[in-house]
């Protein structure tokens, strides 16, 4: 007859075995029967950490006993150490720093750093935290991912009747931007408001642009305008034989009683229909503002103070324009506003907001007076307004 037996275990040792472990939540221990006094123990280490030695001092691992007395053994475990990496998709792009190697569990921070014209856009593990937190469970490795900046590119031109622009749009950041600006009939490309000259013009992006192109009519030179106003400073007295040069630094100011001194103790009155009793010699190119209803003529009166009377007429060696420059109707501020070398200038503001106009009515800049010459650039010839305070627009005639 057999009878069945359930076999639990069995334990042929004739001595005992205790197998502690220094840190039960680092792993466990435990031992098998070779023999009735030999005996294979073994160690196994949880996750994170691993098997170090035994304190007998073997570090073999599983590792045989031999037994002739009760034993007490002790497994001693010691924590991994994982390394952190942070690289980069491209490091012209950026780079990432942080990296390191710790133990396990401890944390890491890894930062995206963008080079100038970049930015930081995910992690490899598609978040987008910067700096980011690693926690070291194993060997890991972040990419950063970067991209380039986009600038927008702004064009316009100083009137929509002098031409068009072409080029303008959205760039990523060190791609060329081209930019060309297409005259109507009748005018020519003149400048960039920036200042260059190029046309097309090309130029590596690197931030936002706003650029605007000006133009020219065919057959308008540039040219340095003198904008006479104030008195005329003659270098000599006046007597019958001598010559008054006018130069290209002089200004005048013609109104109806304005006096202009000749000299430290004598003055002389410009009236409508006078002769000049002098030779008057005007060298270049001269430009008279026209104020009130004061008009040059070709003959001029020249009357000193001792009431001598001299007689002779004008040379005039080149061209005199004379033009509508200055301020329409009554100035009740008595400020002065007329153009000089490219610029418009306002004198006697009296603390008002001085705002600048062209043409048609498009605001180009705003200065505030603070008691000294305000000056504005003028992008090229034409007509501007210049507005002061409340009061009425004035118009600026400028050849440049």
């Amino acid at each position: 007859m057999y009878y069945p037996w359930n076999i639990v275990g069995y334990d042929p040792l004739q001595f005992a075995i205790t197998i502690n472990c220094i840190d039960s939540t680092w792993g466990h221990g435990a031992y098998f029967a070779l023999g009735d006094s030999v005996a294979e123990i073994t160690a196994t280490a949880n996750y994170g950490y691993h098997f170090d030695h035994w304190s007998y001092g073997s570090s073999a691992n599983p590792d045989t006993l031999y037994l002739t007395e009760d034993v007490t053994v002790t497994a001693y475990f010691a924590i991994n150490q994982y390394s952190v990496t942070g690289t980069t998709n491209d490091s012209v792009y950026g780079t990432v720093t942080g990296g390191a190697t710790v133990n396990y569990l401890d944390t890491v921070m890894l930062t995206a750093v963008p080079n100038t014209g970049y930015h930081f856009v995910r992690w490899s593990d598609y978040t987008i935290d910067n700096p980011k937190t690693v926690v070291a469970t194993s060997d890991i490795t972040k990419a950063a991912y970067f991209a380039p900046n986009e600038y927008t590119i702004n064009i316009s031109v100083d009137s929509f009747t002098h031409g068009t622009c072409t080029g303008g749009g959205t760039y990523q950041y060190a791609t060329v931007a081209t930019l060309e600006a297409v005259p109507y009939s009748g005018y020519q490309f003149s400048h960039w408001s920036d200042g260059a000259t190029y046309n097309p013009y090309t130029f590596a992006v690197t931030d936002d642009v706003q650029l605007t192109a000006y133009f020219y009519a065919d057959g308008t030179p540039y040219q340095d305008t003198i904008v006479v106003y104030d008195t005329l400073l003659v270098i000599m007295p006046v007597h019958d034989t001598t010559v008054v040069h006018v130069f290209d630094t002089t200004y005048i100011d013609v109104h109806d009683t304005t006096f202009i001194p000749i000299h430290d103790t004598t003055y002389v009155n410009v009236h409508d229909t006078t002769y000049i009793g002098v030779p008057y010699t005007v060298h270049d190119t001269l430009f008279v503002n026209i104020h009130d209803t004061v008009r040059i003529t070709d003959t001029l009166w020249l009357t000193q103070t001792d009431t001598l009377w001299l007689h002779d007429t004008i040379t005039i060696h080149d061209t005199v324009y004379i033009t509508q420059e200055g301020i329409d109707g009554v100035d009740v501020l008595n400020a002065k506003v007329y153009s000089s070398q490219g610029q418009i200038l306002v004198e006697g503001a009296n603390g008002n907001t001085v705002t600048f106009f062209d043409i048609n009515g498009r605001m180009l800049a705003t200065k505030r007076d603070d008691y000294s010459p305000l000056r504005f650039d003028v992008p090229a010839s034409g007509t501007y307004m210049i507005k002061i305070g409340k009061h009425a627009a004035r118009k600026v005639v400028v050849i440049r």
